[in-house]
């Protein structure tokens, strides 16, 4: 059985990589500065000039504090975000799965839009449709060719759409704006 690995919550590869990146220049800085002393016997005065100054400062020195403050404030925004759990980027669904202690299913916002859109495109007089799923709405383009029932094209699109999400459980998982498009001929 194929398993697939679900992701109610946002992954946090951005905060991730901006942390690895400034070690991983910390890293090469060190390591360029260690292999050049290694080498001439003396540290780089790119490397050397600015320790001095650094060294030259007091711990009550206006430089030293304001440094730590942006370092505290860094750090604690690093560890708010690697603890604080992010929106959901998929839909919960209220359905219950037997021979389980606990369960929750998710639908991705991929997956609710592709459900939105079969149920749009079986519309009669929808020639296409363009579906976007978001945290916070389905959004349906239809295309139709017909001027005179874009009206009821919208509004047979809309409550299609609206009766598809609401089978999934108690209520719209998302609330549904729906648009039509007159296809000229």
């Amino acid at each position: 059985m194929n398993q697939v690995q679900l992701r109610p919550r946002p992954s946090r590869s951005l905060t991730a990589s901006v942390v690895a990146l400034v070690v991983l220049a910390g890293a090469v800085v060190l390591t360029v500065a260690s292999v050049s002393r290694l080498v001439d016997g003396t540290w780089p005065t790119w490397f050397v000039d600015p320790a001095s100054s650094l060294g030259q400062q007091t711990w009550g020195s206006t430089t030293v504090l304001a440094t730590g403050a942006v370092v505290l404030v860094l750090g604690v925004v690093l560890l708010l975000a690697a603890v604080v759990p992010g929106r959901r980027s998929g839909a919960a669904i209220a359905l219950e799965v037997e021979n389980a202690e606990q369960s929750e299913v998710v639908l991705t916002q991929r997956g609710l839009a592709r459900l939105a859109a079969a149920a749009a495109d079986e519309v009669d007089g929808v020639e296409h449709v363009d579906v976007s799923a978001s945290s916070t709405a389905v959004r349906v383009l239809a295309v139709t060719s017909s001027l005179d029932d874009a009206d009821t094209v919208r509004s047979a699109v809309e409550e299609a759409v609206r009766s598809r999400l609401d089978v999934l459980g108690t209520g719209p998982v998302r609330p549904v704006q729906s648009r039509v498009r007159v296809k000229e001929s």
